[in-house]
């Protein structure tokens, strides 16, 4: 496993993923084709949070509440309550895991999107968490209202907010994960110049923000190589949520300065200028998709046979595809795509201009997940 240092590597952890680190590989045949319309030469790399746990069925969230639960198992609490979209793939993490403890899991689901076809409520990730025996309540009550109901039946509730992002520990498991790039980057003798995720509640940007200054501090703290002491990275958050400028801003900039605090970092070692959020391919919606998300997922699937979501990681692999169009990553070569979401999809023809969804998937799940690749 990747090492850690201290103290990172001291807090307390219930063990999800698999006993090595998420793949880590390049695109080749998507880089050549980004490569026909990029100014500069580009090579776009994947890091496989689809493939970093079976629990179900993986997902970012699962690193997250490595760190997250242990707080629930320490308060002797029997029933986790979290909150999501109906096709939530954090509720859909959280009950797995829960299961996986032995606690119970109840679910408040946020208001449907009214234009979303009906398979959208059966299907997906309501289909797996209805297989994986999690209760619901009434759609929009507050997270509050459900744990009181449930003490006053005899229950120990325990809340996780939506994303896991808000809990003290929330930014912790993606500190992880800068280490486990910065090892790959080591093994496979490449440096990423840019790192590229889709971000919804902040709590994965945040996480890596603080991971990487530590990461990089230290590792150019130890190398005698004066361009390791001078490159810098840029990680780069593409914005599914489409919140007022600024709200995003300020809750990734709060989650990466607790998490450095967590992990050694002085404070202000985070700066506000740190924190980069890309809010040109929202599509002005947290359930939509833009024709760009859509031929993004095409492309990654047809040239290398990797099937992405459009609600996370098609917004983000679409960033990358258009900023290498714009001339964006000039100056580094090296851009590492965060593909966080399992490949598992549950919608129908919405109206929009996508062939890729005329029709409803219920799950497409990448069959060699467990499959070690580069590491």
């Amino acid at each position: 496993m990747v090492h850690l240092p201290e103290p990172l590597a001291s807090f307390e952890r219930v063990p999800l993923l698999f006993d090595h680190p998420s793949p880590l590989h390049l695109l080749p045949r998507l880089s050549k084709h980004v490569e026909k319309s990029s100014p500069a030469p580009v090579q776009v790399w994947i890091k496989r949070e689809d493939c970093s746990s079976g629990i179900g069925l993986g997902g970012n969230k699962v690193r997250k509440l490595e760190y997250v639960f242990p707080s629930a198992l320490i308060d002797g609490c029997d029933t986790i309550v979290t909150t999501g979209g109906v096709q939530s793939n954090h509720m859909r993490q959280v009950v797995a895991v829960a299961n996986r403890l032995g606690l119970k899991t109840v679910l408040v689901p946020q208001n449907r999107p009214k234009s979303k076809p009906e398979a959208y409520d059966v299907s997906g990730n309501v289909q797996v968490n209805k297989i994986l025996g999690a209760e619901y309540t009434a759609p929009g009550i507050t997270l509050e209202d459900a744990a009181a109901s449930l003490r006053s039946n005899g229950q120990k509730p325990y809340i996780i907010s939506s994303g896991a992002s808000s809990h003290l520990y929330g930014g912790l498991g993606f500190a992880r994960w800068a280490f486990e790039v910065v090892e790959q980057e080591q093994n496979l003798g490449v440096f990423f110049d840019f790192v590229v995720v889709p971000v919804a509640s902040g709590g994965t940007l945040g996480g890596m923000l603080a991971g990487f200054k530590l990461a990089d501090r230290l590792q150019s703290s130890s190398s005698n190589d004066p361009a390791k002491k001078t490159r810098e990275r840029k990680v780069i958050g593409i914005d599914t949520y489409n919140k007022p400028i600024g709200v995003l801003e300020a809750s990734i900039l709060e989650i990466a300065q607790r998490t450095a605090r967590l992990i050694g970092l002085a404070d202000g070692v985070v700066k506000p200028e740190d924190v980069v959020l890309d809010t040109r391919y929202n599509a002005g919606t947290h359930s939509g998709w833009s024709e760009s998300t859509a031929e993004a997922v095409r492309l990654l699937g047809r040239t290398e046979g990797i099937v992405a979501d459009p609600i996370y990681s098609g917004r983000a692999l679409g960033a990358i595809l258009d900023k290498a169009k714009l001339g964006e990553f000039a100056g580094g070569e090296n851009v590492l795509f965060g593909n966080n979401m399992v490949n598992l999809i549950a919608y129908g023809d919405s109206g929009q201009s996508s062939e890729l969804f005329a029709r409803p998937i219920f799950m497409l799940w990448n069959s060699f997940y467990n499959t070690r690749l580069l590491i």
